[in-house]
């Protein structure tokens, strides 16, 4: 990506969720049915190993954390270049193409200009929603489809505020890791928003407003939010009870957490698990 392209706003409209799995390639496997093109878009993210995607007139390797959008219609093989094997998750879907000229990294990226991988530092706050994805494809319970969706729009958002990123603010970005960081691995820890400023080496005040700038919520929303995303998961699973999992992901009072999984989701817990 070149420095003068910037992301801009974007807005994307997902029509159709095709097919979610996980899958494993070993060492010197390569892949290359799409060597001809693919006919939909799709998301991959690397749990483990190491890939080699040969676009032609480009080579993208991805590595354990990191995530790549694959445009409709851009031909390739890919071949596991790790002695670890290469363990991923994939999600092909349709999107409608913005109907925009402005040469923006969104544009270039849709259209299949630019391949853009992931910061390697994310690899939490990417590897629960594609597991939630795959659990809620698998499970077809009611509305699965638009749990899909809902799940991969999380995803998209995270890749291209991530590739805007790349572009612009990268020391505020980098100054943040410590608290993002410490948010996505120990959501379920009450640390205090000082504290949390305090691992940045900024004052309250400057990490609160430099936070919304770049994430687009609060440190507080922001930890609610990986708390609904795991309690998804845990009453999708079937082995939790409202309440268990109010504990399990942080919340003494389940009254709270029925408040704040509404709020989030516009189901209550009870509901959510009925389907």
């Amino acid at each position: 990506m070149h420095d003068s392209i910037q992301i801009a706003d974007f807005d994307i409209n997902i029509t159709e969720v095709l097919l979610v799995h996980r899958q494993t390639f070993v060492h010197r496997f390569r892949w290359s049915d799409y060597r001809g093109g693919r006919r939909m878009d799709g998301l991959v993210y690397c749990q483990s190993g190491e890939a080699v995607f040969d676009f032609g007139a480009s080579i993208c390797t991805i590595r354990p954390g990191q995530m790549m959008f694959l445009s409709a219609n851009s031909s390739y093989t890919v071949s596991c270049s790790s002695m670890e094997p290469f363990v991923h998750y994939t999600v092909n879907f349709r999107v409608e193409r913005p109907d925009t000229a402005e040469q923006t990294a969104f544009s270039e990226i849709i259209g299949g200009h630019v391949h853009y991988v992931t910061a390697c530092g994310n690899s939490n706050i990417y590897l629960e929603p594609f597991e939630n994805l795959l659990s809620s494809w698998h499970s077809k319970r009611n509305g699965y489809r638009v749990m899909a969706k809902s799940v991969l729009y999380e995803l998209l958002y995270l890749y291209f505020t991530d590739a805007g990123r790349s572009l612009r603010n990268k020391d505020d970005y980098n100054q943040l890791l410590p608290a993002r960081r410490m948010l996505d691995e120990s959501y379920m820890d009450n640390v205090s928003v000082a504290e949390l400023a305090a691992l940045c080496g900024l004052s309250e005040t400057h990490f609160r407003r430099l936070f919304l700038k770049l994430f687009g919520t609060t440190p507080t929303e922001y930890r609610l939010k990986k708390r609904v995303l795991r309690a998804k998961d845990l009453l999708l699973s079937g082995l939790y009870s409202v309440s268990e999992t109010a504990r399990e992901v942080g919340f003494s009072d389940p009254n709270y957490f029925t408040r704040v999984f509404r709020q989030q989701t516009g189901s209550s817990p009870t509901d959510f698990m009925k389907g």
